[in-house]
């Protein structure tokens, strides 16, 4: 694919997303997402095709019927229970209602979803260059929302982590090895850890050390670099307004990754900033 068709195809994707998001199809009723999820097991495959297998232990479900988040990009292959037996199911756009069995038992219950796909064009899927942050709508959630909005003629993100901590193990197999995983590395490949989302990042992500402090940036998306320390100063002034007024005492990190959306209208005001325990891989 040559240059020209490049950008055909990138702008053709991007009006393909902003007509399915402007239509602002129907959310499933909210008492559909009214359920627990206490852990996930995730499986990612990356060779041919990016293919995820994933057990979500789903507790405190009251309905037969529960709906699921996940990304229109991602198209479901099944849904099975852990006997084996395989579940009904609607995918439409970024969700998904699973039908249950009245004769389940309801307290708990084990689905594995099983999809696949090449994610979006600023969370790519595919290949050596995988972007995928904690909130955004690359697993299954129990958050009622759309992957993205539009507000203002803008294209937004929702931020879809879990409320909580959950239960992670994550086994990666395929093209390279993960650049960055929020989770800490119990071997080759697996990663564990409680955390309230899954960042998954494969390619070209670098790092710059200033001091004690280490600046970790995707360079492809991220164009930059000698704007990184200014832009950490103006975020230190910022932080420092937010402990005067609400009298916190939040410092700047020693290690600070640096991963914006990058979607066709991002800029600061909607860019998340969250922290925690987190520890690149190579």
């Amino acid at each position: 694919m040559n240059s020209y068709h490049k950008i055909l195809y990138i702008i053709k994707t991007l009006v393909q997303e902003y007509i399915s998001y402007s239509k602002k199809e129907n959310i499933p009723k909210a008492n559909l997402f009214e359920y627990d999820i206490e852990g996930m097991d995730v499986k990612v495959e990356n060779f041919d095709h990016f293919n995820v297998s994933v057990d979500v232990r789903v507790t405190k479900f009251k309905k037969t019927e529960l709906a699921f988040t996940l990304y229109r990009g991602f198209r479901i292959n099944k849904i099975m229970l852990s006997s084996g037996r395989e579940v009904p199911f609607v995918q439409k756009g970024d969700h998904i209602i699973v039908k249950l069995s009245e004769k389940l038992n309801m307290d708990s219950v084990t689905l594995t979803f099983t999809y696949s796909g090449k994610g979006s064009l600023s969370n790519p899927a595919m290949g050596k260059y995988i972007y995928l942050p904690s909130d955004f709508g690359w697993l299954p959630s129990n958050q009622p929302y759309a992957v993205r909005f539009l507000f203002n003629d803008e294209f937004i993100t929702s931020s879809l982590k879990n409320k909580n901590n959950i239960k992670y193990t994550l086994s990666y197999k395929g093209i390279g090895k993960p650049t960055f995983v929020n989770l800490p590395k119990t071997s080759d490949g697996k990663y564990a850890g409680n955390t309230t989302g899954i960042t998954l990042i494969s390619g070209d992500l670098v790092h710059v050390k200033r001091d004690k402090r280490t600046m970790y940036y995707p360079v492809s998306w991220f164009l930059y670099k000698e704007e990184l320390e200014s832009y950490l100063n103006e975020y230190q002034k910022v932080l420092e307004k937010y402990n005067g007024i609400f009298k916190t005492n939040y410092k700047l990190p020693n290690n600070i990754i640096l991963l914006p959306n990058m979607d066709i209208n991002d800029t600061y005001i909607y860019i998340n900033s969250f922290s925690g325990n987190y520890s690149a891989t190579s």
